[in-house]
C-alpha cells in the first residue's frame, strides 16, 4: 500500500512495501541531481519520463528544459492523483487507453530527433512489471516510428507523385453498396507458407467466404485457380503492381489509396479509393468529390486490409499466410512472383537453394525454434509482429488466424483447419454478393486535370510565401508552425527537415533558416516536376484525340 509522508525538507514523499519513492530528506534535490546526470549537456526536444513519481522529476525537467515536449507515464493512478506537478498530457494505469495507444497519440516521426526515455530507478524497483510493460512500448514505438521515418525517405516523393498519376488516370472508381454490406467472412490471404496448407479449404467453402488477398498472395492463388474478390494493396512501388500481371485479362476490384502504386489501369477490374489521411491523398480526393473510408498507413498491406474489413463487414475476418516469419529459408508460399528474380541468376555454382538460404539469412537473421519448427525473422518484421500484438478489445473479438506458425500473436485469435470447417459448414453460402457499385459522381479527365495543376500551383506559392518570410524573418516559424508547410517538407524531404530542426535546437533560429531555404527551394523544384509530367500528359491526350 502507497503511504504519503514528510521528507526532513518537508516536502511529500511516498513509501510502498518499505521502498522509498523519492529522497527522504530533499526529494527536490535528488531529483535535479538525477537529470542533471543522466541528461548532462544535451538539449532534448521531447522526454519521456516513465514512472513520473510525485512531480518532483517533472518539475526539474520543466524547469531545466521549458521547450522541451515532456510525457509523463505513471505507474500507479494513486500516485497520479497525488503528483503536485503535472504536464499537458500524462498516462496512468487507471486510463482505459492503452500505454502504446496514448504514446502513438502524443509521439510522431520527427519528436524522435531529440527524443530522450528516462525512468526514474525507484518506480521501476516498485513496480517491475509495470516497468517491463512501459519499456516493452516504449521500444515498440520507436521501432515504428524509425520505420516510418526510414520508409518516407525512401518512399515519400513517390506517394505524392503517385498520388497526382493515379488521380489522372483512374477513370472510374467503387464505393460501398449501401443495400449489400458484407455478410460472408473475409478471409485476407497474405502470402506466407502457411497458405499452401489452406489452399484446399478455400477453395471448397469459395461460395461461403469473400476472398481479399494481398499483392504477393496473387500469383500462388491464381496458380491454385482461386480468383480474389477483392485486391487490397498500398505499396508505392513498381513491385507492388508487377504481383498483380498473373490477373491480365481478368476483371478484379482493387482497394488502394491514391498513392499505391501506378498501372492499375491495365487491369480491367475498378478501384475503391481509401485514404490513408495524409494531405496530398484528403486533398486529390476532396477535388475529386470522394468521400473515402480513412484507414491509417500502418506500414503494412496486412494491417490497412484488416482495417478496412473491419468497417465494411459484419462477420469474422480470418487471416491465412499471416505467419510473420520465414519457415526456415522459405519466406513465401510457392509459387512467388519473387523467385522469378532468383531463377535468373541461377547457374552451376548458384544453385537455387544456396541463393534462398543468401536471401534469408540476408533479410531475416534471426533464428529460433518455435513449435518445433525453425523460424527466421527480422527487425521490420518484430515491428510489424509487435503492431499486430497490441489489437483493441473490440477487433480482438473478430479477427483470426489460420494454422499460423513460428509467430504467437497474442492479440489475434488462433483457429486450426477443422475448427474453420465447422465455422464455414454454418455459413449459409451467397450466390450473388455485391458490397461495391460503380460511383456515379467522379470528374472527368479533363476536369481532373484542370484540378490537379490548379492544386500544385497554390502548393507552390505556399511555399514561396513561407520562403519569403523565413527569409525575412531569420526564422524558421513559417516551416515549424504551420501544418501543410510541414507535412509537405516531412513527406519530401524527411532528412532535411529532421537536420533544420537539429539544428534549431543546438544553434538556433538563424542557422536553422539557412538550411530551411535550402531544402524549400528543392519541394518547389520536385512540385514543379509533378506539373511538368501532368502537363505532358494532358498534351498527349489532346494529340491522341486531335
Amino acid at each position: 500500500m502507497l503511504e504519503i509522508i514528510s521528507s526532513r525538507t518537508g516536502h511529500p514523499t511516498a513509501t510502498l512495501e518499505g521502498i522509498h519513492l523519492h529522497s527522504a530528506y530533499d526529494p527536490a534535490a535528488e531529483a535535479e541531481r538525477f537529470i542533471k546526470q543522466i541528461i548532462k549537456d544535451d538539449k532534448p526536444s521531447t522526454i519521456i519520463l516513465l514512472g513520473a513519481g510525485l512531480g518532483y522529476i517533472i518539475r526539474a525537467v520543466q524547469c531545466k528544459f521549458p521547450y522541451a515536449k515532456l510525457i509523463p507515464v505513471f505507474y500507479s493512478e494513486e500516485i497520479s492523483a497525488n503528483c503536485t506537478q503535472k504536464a499537458s498530457f500524462f498516462w496512468h494505469p487507471g486510463q482505459t487507453q492503452t500505454l502504446l495507444s496514448f504514446l502513438r497519440d502524443h509521439i510522431n516521426e520527427l519528436d524522435t530527433e531529440g527524443l530522450k526515455i528516462l525512468e526514474w530507478p525507484a518506480s521501476a524497483a516498485i513496480f517491475p512489471e509495470l516497468s517491463k510493460t512501459a519499456n516493452r512500448a516504449s521500444s515498440q514505438l520507436l521501432k515504428e516510428l524509425r520505420g516510418s521515418i526510414f520508409t518516407t525517405l525512401s518512399a515519400g516523393k513517390r506517394w505524392i507523385q503517385n498520388s497526382f498519376m493515379n488521380f489522372i488516370s483512374i477513370d472510374s472508381t467503387l464505393c460501398t453498396n449501401p443495400d449489400s454490406r458484407i455478410k460472408l467472412p473475409i478471409m485476407i490471404a497474405a502470402s506466407g507458407p502457411t497458405l499452401e496448407r489452406a489452399a484446399g479449404l478455400i477453395s471448397r467453402y469459395r461460395n461461403r467466404l469473400f476472398l481479399w488477398a494481398l499483392p504477393s498472395a496473387v500469383f500462388y492463388l491464381m496458380e491454385k485457380g482461386l480468383l480474389p474478390d477483392l485486391v487490397v494493396i498500398t505499396d508505392p512501388s513498381y513491385y507492388a503492381m508487377y504481383h498483380l500481371h498473373p490477373l491480365a485479362g481478368r476483371v478484379i476490384n482493387l482497394a488502394m489509396p491514391l498513392s499505391a502504386s501506378i498501372g492499375s489501369w491495365r487491369i480491367p477490374g475498378k478501384i475503391f479509393l481509401i485514404s490513408q489521411d495524409n494531405f496530398f491523398e484528403k486533398a486529390l480526393l476532396e477535388k475529386a468529390g470522394i468521400r473515402a473510408p480513412t484507414i491509417l498507413s500502418h506500414g503494412t498491406v496486412a494491417a490497412t486490409a484488416m482495417e478496412l474489413a473491419l468497417k465494411l463487414c459484419n462477420s469474422e475476418i480470418f487471416f491465412t499466410g499471416f505467419d510473420l516469419c520465414y519457415e526456415d529459408i522459405k519466406s513465401h508460399a510457392r509459387p512467388n512472383t519473387f523467385e522469378f528474380f532468383l531463377q535468373n541468376t541461377v547457374d552451376r555454382l548458384h544453385p537455387f537453394q544456396s541463393l534462398m538460404y543468401t536471401r534469408a539469412a540476408e533479410l531475416a537473421p534471426a533464428v529460433k525454434r518455435n513449435n518445433n519448427i525453425s523460424v527466421r525473422s527480422s527487425l521490420s518484421l518484430e515491428t510489424y509482429a509487435g503492431w499486430f500484438n497490441n489489437l483493441s478489445e473490440d477487433v480482438k473479438l473478430k479477427v483470426y488466424r489460420l494454422n499460423p506458425t513460428g509467430i504467437t500473436l497474442h492479440s489475434m485469435k488462433e483457429i486450426d483447419t477443422s475448427a474453420m470447417i465447422r465455422h464455414l459448414n454454418s455459413v449459409k453460402p451467397l450466390i450473388s454478393h455485391k458490397p461495391f457499385i460503380d460511383r456515379k459522381q467522379y470528374p472527368g479527365r479533363e476536369e481532373r486535370f484542370s484540378k490537379a495543376l490548379k492544386l500544385l500551383e497554390d502548393w507552390d506559392l505556399r511555399v514561396k510565401k513561407a520562403m519569403d518570410k523565413i527569409t525575412a524573418k531569420k526564422s524558421i516559424d513559417p516551416l515549424i508552425t504551420e501544418p501543410f508547410q510541414l507535412s509537405l517538407a516531412y513527406y519530401i524531404d524527411p532528412g532535411s527537415l529532421t537536420e533544420t530542426k537539429r539544428i534549431f535546437r543546438l544553434k538556433g533560429d538563424r542557422h536553422a533558416a539557412r538550411k530551411a531555404l535550402s531544402f524549400l527551394e528543392k519541394e518547389r523544384n520536385f512540385m514543379q516536376s509533378i506539373y511538368r509530367k501532368i502537363e505532358y500528359m494532358k498534351a498527349y491526350d489532346r494529340n491522341l484525340n486531335s
